[in-house]
């Protein structure tokens, strides 16, 4: 089964669609390559560590202070509360900051009950 006017089809399509602008054709070689970017990333140690595994924080006078000598003021935060105790984690409106050697967990109102979570350390 032949298309009536697939040329005129075709060579319309080519002139409507075709991407406008300067492409690269070679990479330059100020670019950093797959193969570099690898080795860079491969030669370094993992970074990220986890200073409390489902574990029940301990807030006094609305803070918890987890310490770890790893931990350093620039180093970036997750905290995972425990589906159970979520409930209670947002209603105290916790804030996370990281100082030097340590995880500050500070609470705008005291928890009344257990708060617990795991929390992992990206050290930069």
């Amino acid at each position: 089964m032949s298309i009536p006017n697939l040329k005129a089809i075709k060579d319309w399509c080519i002139g409507k669609f075709q991407p406008k602008g300067e492409y690269l054709s070679v990479v330059p070689e100020e670019y950093v390559t797959n193969e570099e970017l690898n080795e860079a990333i491969g030669n370094r140690e993992d970074s990220t560590i986890v200073v409390a595994n489902q574990e029940v924080l301990a807030f006094t006078d609305n803070i918890c202070t987890i310490s770890d000598d790893r931990i350093t003021a620039n180093s970036l935060v997750d905290v995972y509360f425990t589906s159970d105790t979520m409930s209670q984690a947002k209603e105290c409106e916790i804030v996370v900051d990281s100082a030097e050697g340590s995880v500050i967990l500070t609470a705008t109102k005291q928890p009344v009950s257990e708060i617990s979570a795991s929390i992992k350390v990206r050290v930069v």
